[in-house]
C-alpha cells in the first residue's frame, strides 16, 4: 500500500494536449467520467497537432476534384497501411484504424470540424503520398481548426485543465488505482482510476524537425518507467520541410502539395517522379522512397531539391488556400515566398518517431489502466506511415 497523500481523485488523468488526447479527454466524458488533462505546453497551441496540415485518410471513396467518385475500402486502406509499413505494422490494429476512419470524421464533423467538399456535397479527397487512390480529407483552417474545436467541446463537457505542467510520475497503488505526481506551479499528487498516455513522440530530440521541438519523448518514458512495453524504437519518419531564402520553417510536410499535384525537381530542373518512378503516379510514391531519392540526390551533386507547384490551377490554388492556406501558405507567404510563381527548397527533417507503447484496438498497454494513443503509442504504422494515417490514428485511438 503506497502511504504517499494523495490531493485529490479523478476517473481518468489524460497526459498530453493534441488531438489524441483530446479526442480520449472529450470520449471519456461522454461516458461519465471525471477527467483532468495535464500538459506541459499551452493546451491548444503547443506540441505537433497545432502545426498540422489537417489532413486525415480515410476511405469514403469520394474521390478528388477530378475524378468523382472513386473505388475505396476500409480493406484497401488497411492495405495500403500495411504496405507503407513494410508489413511490420500489427494487421488488427491496422484493420481497425481502417474500418474506424470515416466514424472519426464524422464525429470530428458533430464536434464542429469543417472538411473541404465538393459542389456534390462530398469530400474533396487528396491523394496523399503512398495511398492507392484519393483518400484524405481535408480540415478547413488545417490542425489548429481541429484542435480548437476539440478544446471547446472538451472545455464545455467539464474536463479539467492543468497547462504547463509535468507529469513526472505514475505508480500502481492497491485498488487499481494509480498516483500521478505532477509538477507545475507547485507539486500535485493525484488518484486516479486510469491514465491515458497521449503526449506526442521523441521527434525534438533531432536537429531538424517538422512539428514541435518541445516532443522528446516524456510520455514513452511515462510508459517504460510504469513497465508497459515499448516497441519498434528503430523506426523514425523524415519528411521534407521548406527553406525560404536561407530560413527553416518548420511547417506540414510534402503531402499539402504532392497530394495537389507538386513536382520535386533537383538543382538541373529534372522531374524526380518522372526519372525514378515513371510507371508510378507520384502521389502513390511513399514517404520513405521520397526521402531515400531526396538524399540520394543530394549526394549525387544535384541538390538543393526543390517543391515546384507553379503549374497548380487558380481552381486549386482556391481550393488549397481555402482549407490549409492557415497552416502552410500564409506562412510561406511570411517568410517572403510567392508559392504560385517560385519554386520552393525542401530539406528532409525528422517527422514522426515510430516507436511507442505497444497497443490493442482498445488502446490498453500491457499494463491495465494505463492506456496510450497518438505518436507516443506504436504499432500501427510499422516502419513507415502512410500519409493521411497519422491525424487518423490519433482521433480513432484517442477515441
Amino acid at each position: 500500500m503506497n502511504s504517499e497523500k494523495s490531493d485529490f481523485y479523478c476517473d481518468v488523468v489524460v497526459v498530453g494536449g493534441g488531438l489524441a488526447a483530446l479526442s480520449a479527454a472529450i470520449s471519456a466524458a461522454d461516458n461519465g467520467a471525471t477527467v483532468l488533462l495535464v500538459n506541459k505546453g499551452i493546451t491548444g497551441k503547443s506540441g505537433s497537432s497545432a502545426k498540422a496540415a489537417g489532413i486525415l485518410a480515410a476511405a469514403f471513396g469520394h474521390g478528388d476534384l477530378q475524378t468523382r467518385p472513386v473505388p475505396d475500402t476500409p480493406f484497401k486502406h488497411a492495405q495500403d497501411t500495411l504496405e507503407v509499413g513494410y508489413h511490420i505494422g500489427d494487421p488488427e490494429l491496422v484493420n481497425f484504424i481502417a474500418k474506424q476512419a470515416t466514424s472519426a470524421i464524422c464525429w470530428l464533423e458533430n464536434l464542429g470540424v469543417e472538411f473541404s467538399r465538393a459542389e456534390d456535397g462530398g469530400y474533396i479527397q487528396l491523394n496523399a503520398p503512398g495511398n492507392s487512390c484519393p483518400r484524405a480529407v481535408s480540415a478547413i483552417g488545417g490542425g489548429q481548426a481541429i484542435v480548437s474545436a476539440l478544446l471547446r467541446q472538451a472545455k464545455a463537457k467539464g474536463v479539467m485543465f492543468l497547462d504547463e505542467t509535468i507529469v513526472r510520475d505514475i505508480k500502481p497503488i492497491d485498488g487499481h488505482q494509480f498516483l500521478v505526481k505532477l509538477q507545475g506551479r507547485q507539486t500535485t499528487t493525484i488518484t486516479t482510476g486510469a491514465a491515458v498516455l497521449a503526449a506526442g513522440g521523441a521527434t525534438g530530440l533531432f536537429p531538424t524537425v517538422s512539428g514541435d521541438e518541445g516532443n522528446i519523448g516524456t510520455s514513452i518514458m511515462l510508459g517504460y518507467d510504469i513497465r508497459a512495453a515499448i516497441k519498434n524504437l528503430e523506426f523514425v519518419e523524415f519528411t521534407l520541410i521548406y527553406r525560404v531564402k536561407s530560413k527553416i520553417l518548420r511547417i506540414a510536410g510534402m503531402a499539402p502539395f504532392l497530394s495537389r499535384g507538386g513536382k520535386l525537381i533537383n538543382s538541373i530542373g529534372e522531374d524526380l517522379f518522372g526519372l525514378h518512378f515513371p510507371n508510378k503516379k507520384s502521389e502513390q510514391v511513399g514517404r520513405a522512397e521520397i526521402l531515400r531519392l531526396v538524399e540520394q540526390e543530394i549526394f549525387s551533386n544535384k541538390g538543393p531539391i526543390y517543391l515546384d507547384c507553379t503549374h497548380f490551377s487558380e481552381v486549386t490554388w482556391q481550393e488549397f488556400e481555402g482549407s490549409q492556406g492557415t497552416t502552410t501558405l500564409d506562412k510561406l507567404t511570411e517568410a517572403g515566398c510567392d508559392y504560385k510563381t517560385e519554386k520552393i527548397e525542401v530539406i528532409p527533417a525528422a517527422h514522426s518517431v515510430l516507436a511507442g507503447i505497444e497497443i490493442d484496438t482498445n488502446s490498453q498497454t500491457t499494463v491495465p489502466g494505463i492506456f496510450a494513443a497518438g505518436e507516443n503509442a506504436t504499432g500501427i504504422h510499422g516502419a513507415g506511415r502512410l500519409s493521411g494515417n497519422g491525424l487518423t490514428a490519433c482521433v480513432v485511438m484517442g477515441r
